[in-house]
């Protein structure tokens, strides 16, 4: 079995000032696996708000019940210590028959120099071979995402007949990726 390691993530100090964060992760248990991040996708979107400080869960708390943000007692503050949801990375061990050491998998577990996934509780796609590891990182979030969207029927009229009706343009999401070096992560502060 292999030993604990320091697991560098990428998130926001303040407002304008994205860090590297780090934390202990133990070994894998039975049913889980461990990965070395390759490539990790940002959002344009979502964590763009928190370095400029404008994600309202800075600002206001989600009422589930109601869905809505409620003015008041703010759902998140800084430092945001880990974001992120398009990572790919390479099986370095692994206590699972689900995948083998050496597979490429696409997952969701933030921008992190690597992670402990528990093969049983958590999405993950082995990439085929042949497959850019770097179009991994739709595969984990954004692929499943577009591919309900545009392939989803729409409601049956009753005697009508369902059909996946798929797009002659497929969507593009925006988001920009990076190749993870943890080694930088290690020498950054």
């Amino acid at each position: 079995m292999s030993e604990a390691r320091t697991v560098r993530t990428l998130g926001v100090a303040a407002p304008g000032r994205p860090a590297y964060f780090s934390y202990t992760e133990q070994p894998p248990e039975h049913g889980q696996f461990r990965v070395d991040t390759v490539y990790t996708g940002l959002s344009a979107g979502t964590e763009l708000t928190f370095v400029r400080g404008t994600n309202p869960y800075l600002h206001a708390s989600w009422d589930a019940e109601r869905g809505v943000f409620l003015d008041g007692e703010p759902g998140q503050r800084y430092p945001v210590e880990s974001l992120g949801y398009m990572e790919v990375g390479r099986v370095v061990e692994t206590r699972t028959p689900e995948v083998a050491t050496g597979d490429l998998v696409a997952s969701t577990y933030g921008h992190r120099s690597g992670h402990v996934i528990d093969a049983r509780r958590t999405l993950i796609t082995v990439l085929p071979p042949d497959l850019d590891p770097l179009l991994g990182i739709y595969v984990a979030q954004m692929g499943p995402i577009c591919a309900k969207a545009c392939c989803t029927p729409p409601p049956s009229s009753p005697g009508s007949s369902r059909r996946t009706r798929v797009p002659s343009r497929w969507p593009t999401a925006s988001a920009t990726s990076v190749s993870w070096s943890p080694a930088a992560a290690s020498s950054a502060s």
